[in-house]
């Protein structure tokens, strides 16, 4: 919200998932533009992770938010997914994790694995695709991971559709085409 520039080029959806039920699967924040997001949002982590039904339900979204911005004569950049959990799925994760790493290969969607105690790195990566990486956020800062998250969106925020962008992310430095 700082960047007025940003925070109008920017659209976020929050998708939590796991709790008691097998099935937990909630949109906190549909998609909004960075200006009206609410940051006072919690995460909790705990219960079951139906990990493959919340990626299905963020690439559906996604589509369909790329569809109404092409149906308004709007532009867009590559989608980001930010996929942050504590443990492994418990539901059927392969399918949509094939999925999610083949539009990531296809520089169709950028997704970016955020592991925390616990978290299964192997399985993180099956989402990330070959050429992804997992990025172990345990015993972090979270408030300035989320910093770090926004630094980089505003530096794709600035840049050119198709153009490659370098990160600097936590102990390592990546590019990605936006």
């Amino acid at each position: 919200k700082r960047d007025p520039l940003v925070a109008s080029r920017v659209c976020i959806n929050i998708i939590t998932f796991g709790g008691r039920g097998p099935e937990t699967v909630t949109v906190v924040q549909d998609f909004v533009d960075g200006i009206d997001f609410d940051p006072s949002i919690s995460l909790i982590a705990g219960g079951l992770t139906p990990m493959g039904g919340a990626v299905q339900i963020a690439l559906e979204k996604q589509e369909q938010f790329k569809k109404d911005v092409r149906a308004s004569g709007g532009t867009y950049k590559r989608p980001w997914l930010v996929l942050m959990t504590d443990g492994a799925p418990t539901d059927d994760y392969k399918a949509v994790a094939a999925r999610g790493a083949k539009m990531g290969s296809q520089g169709k969607r950028l997704v970016w694995p955020l592991a925390t105690d616990g978290a299964d790195h192997s399985v993180l990566l099956e989402f990330a695709g070959p050429d992804g990486h997992v990025f172990d956020v345990a015993g972090a800062d979270l408030s300035a991971m989320f910093e770090w998250i926004g630094v980089s969106v505003a530096s794709a925020s600035y840049s050119f559709a198709g153009e490659e962008v370098q990160f600097t992310a936590p102990g390592r430095i990546i590019s990605a085409r936006v």
